[in-house]
């Protein structure tokens, strides 16, 4: 049982292992002695994984204690999700009443406090990436009265895929605000990230205020102009595979493949050749069982397919969890699984597999006794029995029903 391991391990990613060797301050980015990568090198221009600051709040020690194990691991993007219904985590200058705190948190970070992750990031060779969603899962705009639809019955019950108000005249200007400001913040960054998936969702909220569900192609046009005014790329947009929706015209000319490949019949017309990130079939919050070959095998056949160009970024899901999941689900654990699988190294079986991941996770410094569980949860039996989604869901639903009526 997770109980009976020791309180900084339960705290912390992998015990602050490295605390000893560096005490972490504001400003200080200096890559701590003695912390070397493992010899692994990976095949994509990115190996990356999820943060979901969009539903969590992650303290910034915390997160620059990641930065140093995924430094370890070889991985060298972080998808840093800002925004979702939940929350909006940044506490921008253009627009600070956007601000608004995870559900059971009372923090956001601050425009010092980003730069200072993003400076941290950079001197371990890792590109903090930024996403805020847009149109949908915009639940966290809503903190400036009038930036998304005021469905009380869906947001008390549902509470997740909650819609922007594209009629609302101030929408532009302030999405502007956000992503200029966003745009130099984390201006070491290639990409950017604009979600855009599952606005479908949103279809019990207009038939309660009697809407017809909009037409986000207006919307999306306009989106390409502020992209091109603030200076962000449309080659360097990134938005989520498209499901359950019309597939409508929307700015950015990446996609992040989260349920299919973009070598499958029913999506070569819309792929083409075109770059792409992966992360199909290495999602961590559903899957209850995975282990570290789990997720090698599974990294192998979705991020590494053959007779397919490879992907810009392998990115492993961390949806939902916050940083007592990243422990209890062993997350660390299950990356050195994908990291040695992004090499294009081949083990036929999991014994062979588990000698090379047994020497990499020594090597690591990471506490023996997460190594010897290869990936699989901290406390299995637990895991097995729950679904993590429908109590998180359950949580924020009763506290997005608060903040609705008292809005």
């Amino acid at each position: 049982s997770a109980k009976k391991w020791p309180e900084e391990l339960i705290n912390n990613i992998v015990g602050n292992h490295y605390d000893g060797q560096h005490n972490i301050r504001p400003g200080d980015s200096a890559v701590p002695q003695g912390i070397q990568p493992l010899p692994l090198t990976p095949q994509t221009q990115y190996l990356g994984v999820l943060l979901d600051a969009g539903r969590h709040y992650y303290p910034t020690r915390w997160i620059k204690n990641l930065l140093d194990t995924l430094y370890v691991l070889r991985y060298n993007l972080v998808h840093f999700r800002l925004t979702d219904d939940q929350a909006f985590s940044a506490n921008l200058t253009s627009q600070p009443n956007l601000a608004m705190p995870a559900f059971g948190y009372n923090h956001t970070y601050s425009v010092g406090e980003l730069r200072d992750l993003v400076a941290y990031a950079q001197a371990r060779n890792i590109t903090l990436m930024p996403e805020v969603n847009m149109p949908g899962h915009a639940g966290g705009w809503g903190n400036i009265p009038g930036l998304v639809l005021d469905c009380p019955k869906f947001a008390c019950t549902k509470a997740y895929g909650i819609p922007l108000d594209i009629s609302n005249p101030r929408l532009l200007g302030i999405v502007r605000d956000v992503l200029m400001e966003l745009r130099d913040i984390f201006s070491t960054s290639d990409y950017f990230h604009l979600g855009g998936d599952e606005v479908h969702m949103a279809m019990p909220c207009f038939r309660e205020l009697g809407l017809q569900i909009y037409d986000y192609n207006s919307f999306e046009q306009d989106l390409k102009k502020i992209l091109k005014e603030v200076g962000i790329p449309q080659a360097k947009v990134l938005r989520w595979e498209t499901t359950g929706q019309k597939a409508n015209w929307r700015a950015g000319d990446m996609t992040q493949w989260w349920l299919s490949h973009p070598s499958e019949p029913r999506n070569r017309a819309t792929a083409k050749n075109a770059s792409y990130f992966i992360s199909a079939g290495l999602y961590m919050d559903t899957d209850l069982n995975a282990n570290a070959w789990n997720l090698y095998s599974r990294a192998r056949e979705w991020g590494l397919k053959k007779d397919h160009p490879l992907p810009t970024a392998i990115v492993a899901g961390t949806f939902e969890l916050g940083k007592e999941e990243w422990f209890e689900k062993n997350i660390v654990g299950r990356l050195l699984g994908i990291a040695i699988a992004a090499t294009g190294d081949v083990y036929d079986n999991a014994t062979a597999f588990e000698r090379v991941y047994d020497e990499h996770c020594r090597a690591t410094g990471i506490d023996p006794r997460l190594c010897k569980l290869r990936g699989t949860p901290i406390d299995a039996a637990k895991h097995r029995t729950m679904n993590w989604r429908p109590v998180m869901r359950g949580k924020w639903g009763k506290i997005m029903c608060e903040e609705v009526k008292t809005r």
